[in-house]
């Protein structure tokens, strides 16, 4: 793989995952505002937003190692993952 791709990728790799921690947290933030006015559902939004940070930052962690070590699972996971989040997209749209 070239230098330049891989460098590349493990850069917007190291955004996304910091961008999954933030919305991890404002999931987390969620549930606790959620709590203090009605019991917590496994279904509620705070949950549901803090899973997709949760995923989405294994998915980037695992895109990171694959730009460093050339492996090509790693990749093609967080590759699938990005065609998963844009089909989700425009379905939801």
């Amino acid at each position: 793989m070239s230098v330049v791709v891989r460098c590349i990728s493990l850069i917007l790799n190291v955004v996304l995952g910091l961008l999954s921690i933030v919305v991890a947290g404002y999931g987390i933030i969620l549930i606790n505002n959620e709590n203090k006015t009605r019991p917590v559902s496994s279904a509620s939004f705070g949950a549901r937003f803090s899973a997709l940070g949760i995923v989405t930052f294994l998915v980037s962690f695992f895109g990171c190692c694959g730009s460093i070590k050339d492996n090509i699972k790693f990749l093609s996971s967080c590759c699938l993952y990005a065609c998963f989040v844009v089909f989700a997209w425009e379905h939801f749209r």
